[in-house]
């Protein structure tokens, strides 16, 4: 049985060793603050020989009671061997009324006796803690009376003080009934004092001893039941945080896995149902569902449910459910529905799922409801633990910002996908005026239209080069579209690097800078290898002329190379360099070293970031290596089978 909190069935008071008890008048101080002193049961503070094995901490009615009847037959068993001691002793030491003694320690033994008869079997704690002290009574009284005849005023009160100091050690009965017993012991020492003769010097000495140790008993008496209250309290109190620790770690287990799942299949149709999985093993429920609130219609529709039965689970998930059928849905904590019986307004929607109790949750996004989480029984019914309630809440809040999630990923989709359109539109309707204009100005500086002076034919050329420049952002646009719609494959065939490189020399070297020298070294290398020419074209083209754009003097050198089936590019520039910070993003989107409007050097960032888009796509890698002020290096490693480009080469050359 837990530790604490059963109120006692007369005052009302919480008792904090978890025992259920009537005090009749033994409560301390009215019934206030303590429990029952007779059931206060704790720590033995002296073990003696009175006591078999105690109980370190007793949390039952049934074992308080027990062991202070063991503990009260085991003393009757004592005084029993006490008094045959003293049998012999006066058969001793005073045999001239030996038969008046045994007569009165006869009548103890009839009272010992009566005593051990009604404590046989189970005694209530009243009966044993009447029964000690009537029978102390009746043997301390009668114990004065052989003391008068034999003379000696000590050896009952000795033993009565005695008794009362074990009793005060090992007894669980709190501190009215030593108190009681105290009354007697020193009744006892007054009778003694009255019928025997005692100097009155030694009669104070030895009454002033006898009271401060029988006083000592009832402190020590209450002392053991402060003990045993405070070790009481102080279970109930570990008992509570240890019971709190484990349920909030069992509670932050099943939220960190469910977060998991929703994590791991967020663009998923079915990750609401994984996740309400979960909850009915977590919760122990026969179902589990979530009812989205539609804003257009205003009911409740159920989208996601676990059921013991998948036929239920088939039926429920095409219901709708008016929101009137939930009034009591507000922006924070749970709801309970023990019974369906009084559920009220929410009867027909248990009725429809097939439930008998329900635990629900609102699902609750930035201050809007989006729906409703339950959980319940098919035929249980009743509350649900405040564990349970904690969880569901718990859970309602994940599955809210999983709902949300995937509402915002389908919407950024959908603005993607219309992104992407829209660029690709945009780009193509683009180019047609394009070539139009590149087409006349091809025709004019052919002089097909007549004759051009100098000026005419530069201004002619800047125009063209402003022309191409365009087309190659249209057709870069155009790329980063079709790549970012998954709509790019690999065209591979064989490809002759001699004249790739001669293309692209011709193309790159209006771009270079005066001063700037672009030399290529594409000696050693096969002159066919197997690749997408279009893609490698880009690449090397994007690389070379970022590197032109960005070397205002010096020189531009690419190498081409080949080494055991990996075709390995290398462009190596004298420009400014690229700052380290900005290393990690130069092939993100968009991204460039400088985007202020002021900028020095033109472009939109889509180069660098169609050139890693691609060496993907072709399996290669790229690397990158800078030195503000001193020149950029870039790495490109592109994968082809050996025997694949021996085979091309041969073809080509027979």
């Amino acid at each position: 049985m837990p530790v604490g909190g059963i109120a006692c069935q007369r005052h009302g008071n919480c008792c904090p060793l978890g025992v259920r008890a009537d005090c009749d008048g033994w409560c301390a101080n009215g019934g206030g603050q303590r429990p029952p002193a007779v059931i206060a049961i704790g720590v033995v503070v002296t073990r003696m020989t009175l006591l078999a094995e105690p109980s370190p901490f007793l949390d039952s009615r049934a074992e308080v009671e027990a062991v202070l009847a063991a503990r009260a037959r085991f003393a009757i068993r004592l005084v029993l061997l006490v008094l045959l001691v003293y049998a012999v002793a006066d058969w001793v030491a005073h045999h001239h009324v030996v038969t008046a003694l045994w007569l009165i320690a006869a009548g103890q033994v009839a009272a010992l006796g009566c005593a051990a008869a009604l404590l046989r079997g189970q005694p209530s704690r009243k009966r044993t803690v009447v029964v000690v002290l009537v029978t102390m009574a009746v043997v301390q009284w009668s114990g004065v009376l052989s003391d008068a005849l034999s003379a000696n005023p000590m050896a009952t009160l000795f033993s009565a003080v005695g008794a009362a100091m074990a009793t005060g050690a090992v007894f669980p009965w709190g501190l009215l009934p030593q108190t009681v017993l105290a009354l007697i012991v020193m009744v006892t020492g007054t009778l003694s004092f009255l019928f025997v003769p005692v100097d009155p010097g030694a009669a104070a000495y030895l009454g002033t001893m006898c009271s401060m140790l029988v006083g000592a008993s009832v402190l020590v008496a209450h002392a053991n039941e402060q003990v045993r209250c405070q070790r009481a309290a102080a279970e109930e109190r570990l008992w509570a945080t240890t019971q709190r620790a484990e349920s909030e770690a069992r509670i932050a287990t099943v939220l960190a896995h469910a977060s998991e799942v929703l994590a791991a299949h967020l663009d998923e149709p079915d990750m609401l149902d994984r996740l309400h999985a979960i909850a009915r093993e977590a919760l122990a429920v026969d179902w589990s569902a979530a009812l989205i609130l539609e804003p257009d219609s205003g009911n409740y529709r159920l989208v996601a449910a676990a059921f013991e039965r998948p036929s239920l689970r088939r039926e429920a998930l095409q219901m709708e459910f008016p929101a009137s059928w939930l009034p009591m849905v507000k922006p924070e904590g749970t709801f309970e529905l023990p019974d369906l019986r009084a559920a009220g307004p929410v009867r027909p929607l248990l009725e429809r799922l097939s439930a008998s109790s329900a635990l629900g949750a609102p699902l609750w996004c930035r201050g809007h409801l989006l729906g409703v989480q339950m959980h319940g029984h098919h035929s249980r019914t009743g509350p649900f633990s405040a564990e349970a309630r904690r969880l569901a809440a718990g859970l309602a809040h994940a599955t809210a910002l999983a709902i949300e999630n995937a509402r915002r990923i389908v919407a950024l989709e959908a603005a993607s996908r219309l992104k992407t359109e829209f660029v690709a539109t945009m780009s193509h309707e683009l180019r047609t005026p394009l070539n139009v204009i590149t087409g006349y100005t091809e025709m004019l500086a052919d002089e097909v239209l007549g004759p051009l002076t100098p000026t005419q034919r530069d201004t002619l050329a800047r125009l063209r080069r402003s022309a191409d420049e365009l087309l190659e952002l249209v057709n870069a646009t155009l790329d980063v579209g079709r790549l970012e719609a998954g709509r790019v494959a690999v065209e591979r065939r064989a490809v002759d690097l001699g004249t790739l490189v001669a293309e692209l020399d011709v193309e790159l070297r209006p771009v270079l800078s005066p001063g700037v020298v672009l030399r290529w070294h594409v000696d050693d290398v096969p002159r066919m290898v197997s690749t997408d020419r279009g893609k490698l074209k880009t690449i090397i083209k994007n690389v070379v002329g970022n590197a032109c754009k960005f070397t205002p003097q010096g020189a531009v050198d690419v190498q081409v190379a080949w080494q055991t089936g990996e075709l390995e590019i290398v462009v190596r520039d004298t420009g400014i360099g690229i700052p380290a910070e900005q290393l990690p993003h130069i092939f993100d989107m968009f991204r460039q070293g400088d985007g202020s409007a002021t900028r020095r050097f033109n472009g939109v960032g889509l180069g660098l970031h169609i050139v890693r888009r691609f060496v993907d796509l072709l399996g290669g890698t790229i690397a990158v290596q800078s030195t503000v002020g001193t020149g950029t290096c870039f790495t490109i490693r592109l994968p082809t089978p050996m025997a694949l480009v021996v085979a091309e080469a041969s073809c080509a050359t027979g």
